[in-house]
């Protein structure tokens, strides 16, 4: 997922925490790098079988320069093959 600020600049150093949601549920967080990206992998299912749906949930977002409007949002993602991802843009 990306991190923006209210311009729409990436943000570079934001702590994305959230919750898992669908095939897993463990907790996960991330930092963001300079493109305001972050890569979060659930830990706890390894090799979905095809029509898997994970959902991941933005729970918190800190930088020391930036606030958080502190919208939760999530997506999901269906695994139709072994590789896959769930990005937000």
């Amino acid at each position: 997922m990306t991190i923006v600020d209210e311009a729409g600049s990436p943000v570079e150093g934001a702590t994305v925490s959230g919750q898992w949601s669908g095939a897993t549920s463990d907790k996960d967080s991330g930092i963001t790098d300079a493109s305001g990206e972050v890569v979060l992998t659930s830990d706890r299912i390894w090799r979905p079988a095809s029509g898997t749906t994970f959902t991941f949930t933005v729970i918190n977002v800190t930088h020391p320069e930036f606030g958080w409007d502190g919208v939760e949002e999530s997506d999901s993602a269906i695994v139709t093959s072994s590789k896959w991802s769930l990005r937000w843009r």
